[in-house]
């Protein structure tokens, strides 16, 4: 059986902004979990693509799923234990499809994750890429079909 390297991650640093700006506009939720990054608990990661994480005030198990295909975060499990949603990551499997669609990508040189935003249209996108330009991200719109 293989296994995954986890990684603890600071709350405030690169991965959990990405987080949160990537759910801003859908906020992906079950059964009323979701995430909320002013009450973030603990948060880790493996390979770039899977992350577990809790909050103070709701103490599940999230496990969420950065997608290649989409280019975004998906919360894929809820669970009692961080132990099983780190077990759970290993059976996980990416979308084998992509949405079409505009998307906003955003990247910072010194970073190897991007944002990937689906926006509704170009004029979405150009919005939400001029706002990450003035924090210092690279950006560009892609149109996925």
């Amino acid at each position: 059986m293989s296994t995954l390297e986890w990684v603890k991650e600071p709350l405030t640093r690169e991965l959990a902004r990405a987080l949160r700006a990537a759910t801003r506009r859908t906020r992906p939720h079950i059964d009323g979990h979701g995430l909320n990054y002013n009450d973030l608990k603990e948060l880790w990661s493996a390979e770039d693509v899977h992350v577990v994480l809790t909050h103070d005030t709701d103490p599940v198990w999230q496990r969420w799923f950065y997608s290649p295909d989409t280019l975004t975060w998906e919360l894929r499990g809820l669970h009692d234990t961080r132990h099983e949603a780190m077990e759970a990551a290993l059976a996980d499997t990416a979308p084998t499809t992509v949405i079409p669609g505009t998307y906003l990508n955003a990247w910072m040189d010194n970073c190897s994750r991007t944002i990937s935003i689906k926006c509704g249209d170009n004029a979405r996108a150009e919005e939400m890429g001029r706002i990450f330009s003035r924090m210092g991200y690279q950006v560009r719109v892609d149109e996925r079909v």
